[in-house]
């Protein structure tokens, strides 16, 4: 195997070496980035993906590939970052599975208190991204403007996670992957009353998967978004979602808790997905 480049920003000049390959983790499984004309691909960075990396908006760069990412940069597109601006960046799947290898995403690299690529999550929906799983920035440049070539690699352990994909009427009309939104272990409110109430960063989560007229009910006044929703029972139930400045939640979740004898301390799991464009939500319980 070659060795790769690695530069370092000014305050780590002192410290520059050659950096070695990370150990690989026994449970992932590689898959190798396809032959292709692409001239010097750098690895960039690689990360073992957090819940929130696998299903938010946003993907964090940390550690020691913070230099190497900016040490690839221009002056001029350093430039733009210092500024506060973000840097579009040309993506594709090295090795994507349905989408094929001619996939190509739109990230915006951006820099502040944090390193980080926003318009992560169609690229973490469309892969299915799993908790677990990881993913490597190979780094080169097409007619001068730096682009960027993902290898996904997958945790072997994830499919012990993924609730099922509910039962569908329609044969002819697949239901197509769904996305883990939010997962949260019940407390006494949430087992009892007629609220479940989505936090942390669940809740940028659930809200980049609304589309703008979905968003503009749930945060509207009024009746808000209202969600067919499946349960492991087969059962299909109403909720509605909400929004206010301080909360997001899902009204007439009491029917839910009922019928499936919710308790302090079991967990749920929303599943999101689309069926004739409309926003459906499966719901998968840990007891």
């Amino acid at each position: 195997m070659s060795k790769r480049r690695m530069s370092f920003d000014k305050e780590d000049a002192s410290n520059s070496r050659e950096r070695k390959l990370p150990r690989r983790n026994p449970n992932h499984q590689e898959a190798p980035i396809p032959a292709n004309p692409i001239p010097a691909q750098d690895l960039l960075f690689e990360k073992t993906l957090t819940f929130s990396e696998a299903t938010s908006n946003q993907l964090k760069i940390t550690g020691a590939h913070k230099a190497t990412l900016m040490a690839f940069l221009t002056d001029a597109e350093r430039e733009i970052l210092a500024e506060n601006g973000g840097l579009m960046v040309g993506t594709r799947i090295a090795n994507a599975n349905a989408n094929g290898n001619g996939v190509e995403y739109e990230l915006e690299l951006k820099r502040n208190s944090m390193t980080y690529f926003n318009g992560w999550g169609p690229v973490a929906r469309a892969n299915q991204f799993d908790t677990g799983d990881s993913v490597q920035g190979f780094g080169y440049r097409a007619n001068g403007k730096f682009r960027l070539n993902l290898n996904i690699i997958r945790n072997r352990n994830r499919n012990n996670r993924v609730a099922p994909i509910p039962a569908n009427p329609n044969p002819a009309a697949p239901i197509p992957a769904q996305g883990l939104l939010f997962e949260k272990k019940l407390s006494a409110t949430d087992a009892t009353r007629d609220q479940l109430v989505i936090t942390g960063a669940h809740r940028a989560t659930l809200v980049a998967f609304l589309r703008d007229e979905e968003r503009n009910l749930v945060e509207g006044i009024g009746v808000g978004l209202l969600i067919r929703t499946t349960g492991g029972n087969g059962v299909e139930y109403i909720l509605e979602l909400k929004k206010t400045k301080k909360m997001l939640y899902f009204n007439r979740w009491q029917v839910v808790a009922a019928s499936h004898q919710l308790n302090i301390g079991d967990s749920v799991q929303g599943f999101g997905y689309r069926a004739a464009g409309e926003f459906r939500l499966h719901l998968n319980f840990i007891k």
